[in-house]
């Protein structure tokens, strides 16, 4: 005959904090910030004025910050509705980054 469990194991459960864990949780915004930054400034070299939005989108994308994401497509779609000439100030950025 088959032995009866006489209890039941029941599943571990925990409270995590709605913005992390610890003191160091807000941190991540200013940390992708500063990523953000750093690589818009390093692709500015190489794509123009192209960089920013497209460093700002790229750091947004791979530290899953929709924030950034946010940012840089809309510094992107300025960018390009002034250079179709639909908006912005005419000269090809739509009025973000001009130097």
């Amino acid at each position: 005959m088959a032995r009866r469990r006489r209890s039941y194991g029941r599943a571990r459960s925990y409270v995590r904090r709605a913005r992390g864990g610890g003191g160091n949780g807000n941190m991540k915004g200013v940390i992708d910030g500063v990523m953000a930054g750093v690589v818009g400034g390093l692709a500015g070299k190489y794509l123009g004025s192209y960089g920013q939005p497209i460093g700002t989108l790229g750091v947004g994308w791979f530290r899953h910050n929709s924030t950034l994401m946010t940012m840089g497509g809309i510094q992107l779609g300025s960018m390009l509705t002034g250079m179709i000439g639909l908006g912005g100030n005419g000269n090809g950025n739509g009025g973000f980054y001009q130097s």
